[in-house]
């Protein structure tokens, strides 16, 4: 779709937009957790993707009338949120993809307990406010490095009203161990039909995965959306892939995605983020060992071997067999 820009806030390190279709008409509806990917033209580089969290929630059959994002600059990131906070501006036209949604909330009526850590609280966020929506129990905690660091704080102070009775705590300035114990306290009961959700950096989402193990949370209660993958170390040798379907076979190069090699083979597998975190670009595998470096796919997912994050991952062998 092509949305106009309609609104820029700046708030810290975090510039707001919001956006609707350039003739005003009603955009698709999506659920608490889902995202939109940004298509930029970034000067040497190129059309890339970008996605970003919407940071509201409407229900099926609803049209809502704009989208709402927060992008944090990030100058040692890959480029896409400084051209964005450097060039995006009101009136201007941005085309997109999506939403979609691979972060929703489980649809059980228990309560949810919810984790933030800096621009990790745009999806928390439409979580939160379709829990109140839905008279769901919530409780969350928004962590950042300070108030310049911080985004929606009008928003999430609202949360805490009267109306919602939840249990939201803002930490400004904690130190990692003081974040530790502080979360330790929080999800120190595990409840048989909770539910826990974390999105923000990499520190932060180690932990409360240790937290959640150590204080005997299953692993079905923990979910996350993370910003990048982590670092997996691997023997980036190329492959062969077998395409079941088209009945065709192609090389992936060593240092050249299995993403790019079936793209450039006319085989239309879509893509948003390119590092490992939406899941938009996962094809399905028939047989060979994967050497999976996303960070979407499930522990059972990666077990079973039966899908793949084209755009990270690759064989650890010499062939895959792909049904596509």
């Amino acid at each position: 779709m092509k949305l106009k820009v309609v609104s820029v806030k700046l708030e810290g390190a975090v510039m707001r937009f919001l956006l609707r279709s350039a003739d005003a008409s009603p955009l698709p509806p999506y659920e608490a957790g889902a995202h939109i990917a940004l298509r930029l033209n970034l000067p040497g580089v190129g059309e890339v993707s970008r996605a970003y969290s919407l940071v509201d929630w409407h229900r099926a059959g609803s049209a809502p009338a704009s989208y709402e994002i927060g992008v944090l600059l990030e100058p040692a990131g890959r480029g896409g949120s400084r051209w964005i906070h450097e060039h995006l501006r009101e009136g201007a036209d941005i085309t997109i993809d999506g939403p979609r949604n691979a972060f929703a909330l489980d649809p059980s009526a228990g309560p949810v307990r919810l984790v933030a850590g800096g621009i990790g609280i745009t999806p928390l966020l439409a979580m939160a406010r379709a829990c109140v929506a839905r008279r769901r129990a919530f409780s969350l905690n928004y962590y950042t490095r300070g108030m310049d660091a911080s985004a929606f704080l009008d928003e999430v102070a609202q949360l805490s009203s009267a109306r919602s009775g939840a249990d939201v705590r803002i930490r400004h300035g904690f130190a990692p161990r003081q974040v530790v114990e502080d979360l330790q306290s929080a999800l120190a009961a595990p409840e048989e039909n909770a539910h826990v959700y974390v999105c923000g950096p990499q520190g932060l989402m180690d932990a409360v995965a240790r937290i959640c193990s150590a204080q005997g949370w299953r692993d079905s209660q923990l979910h996350s959306e993370r910003f990048a993958a982590p670092p997996v170390q691997t023997v980036d040798g190329g492959f062969v892939v077998h395409l079941v379907r088209s009945n065709r076979q192609l090389r992936v190069e060593s240092g050249v995605s299995l993403l790019e090699t079936l793209q450039a083979g006319g085989c239309p597998v879509t893509s948003s983020c390119g590092c490992g975190v939406c899941g938009s670009c996962i094809v399905p595998v028939l047989s060979g060992a994967i050497d999976h470096q996303d960070a979407f796919l499930s522990d059972g997912d990666r077990a079973e071997g039966r899908l793949m994050c084209a755009c990270v991952s690759r064989a650890q062998g010499e062939t895959l067999v792909l049904d596509l």
